[in-house]
């Protein structure tokens, strides 16, 4: 009776079991690169991005050139049905937004410039309910216990809201004296932004007041240069 020897296969020489070794770390490292782009891509799209600043706007709080990190992820939070109670920019904040977007969707702009981002402060912004705190910029605190529209005057570099003048600490003596006067409304949802530089900064003086939709994020760090490097606000 003959016996039934089992096949074995035959034994992986040296020379391929190191290559199997270098297909299967090279496999897992491009799992990895792959990993992390697409980590990137989100936190760029859905939590913070840095951002360079581009002209003289927001001087002297940020220079051209200064490299800062804004934060995306509160307002877009704020936007989902389930959290729209959420209020993540208050006055006095720094908020990156988009010129060319109404109501939600971008428009096609007339020229590069009213396609571009910008970068001011909030001065006040619309009714949020029929009584809440509001921070102005400068550190002035009111009671806002009115559901109609906020009252905002620009009135040659004098600022008020709701008849309150705002103490402004973080412009120079020149940028307090100014020739310009204008009058604004603002409905829930909507914001008053100025420049800091603003005999140079093109705001809601121009551009009326600007929609929560348009709003990118927040500004909330210098990262360069690094003697200024520090939160901001």
């Amino acid at each position: 009776m003959n016996a039934i020897t089992p096949d074995v296969p035959p034994e992986t020489s040296p020379k391929e079991k190191v290559r199997q070794e270098l297909r299967h770390d090279l496999w897992r490292f491009v799992k990895l690169v792959v990993l992390l782009l697409v980590a990137v891509v989100l936190c760029r799209t859905f939590v913070v991005e840095t951002w360079p600043i581009q002209g003289p706007s927001m001087y002297p709080t940020l220079h051209e050139n200064d490299r800062i990190l804004v934060f995306k992820l509160p307002l877009l939070l704020s936007r989902l049905p389930f959290l729209q109670w959420l209020d993540p920019v208050e006055p006095g904040d720094l908020i990156v937004f988009e010129t060319n977007v109404v109501q939600g969707r971008r428009v096609p702009a007339a020229s590069d410039a009213e396609a571009q981002k910008l970068i001011k402060r909030v001065i006040a912004e619309g009714p949020a309910g029929a009584t809440r705190e509001v921070v102005q910029a400068g550190a002035l605190r009111e009671a806002a216990t009115s559901p109609y529209d906020v009252h905002v005057l620009y009135d040659h570099g004098a600022v008020y809201v709701n008849n309150h003048r705002l103490v402004e600490p973080y412009l120079t003596p020149q940028e307090q004296q100014s020739p310009d006067f204008n009058e604004a409304r603002l409905k829930a949802g909507q914001y008053y932004v100025l420049g800091d530089h603003r005999s140079v900064s093109k705001d809601s003086r121009f551009l009326g007041p600007i929609p929560r939709e348009q709003v990118i994020g927040e500004a909330v760090f210098c990262l360069w240069p690094l003697h200024r490097m520090g939160r901001l606000g």
